[in-house]
């Protein structure tokens, strides 16, 4: 559904984030 897509888009994003450079400053 729309919502658990939402919060697994934003749970990727967030995985990616603090996997990223910028995430670990």
């Amino acid at each position: 559904n729309e919502v658990g897509g939402a919060a697994e888009d934003k749970a990727l994003h967030y995985l990616k984030f603090v996997q990223s450079p910028e995430g670990r400053k």
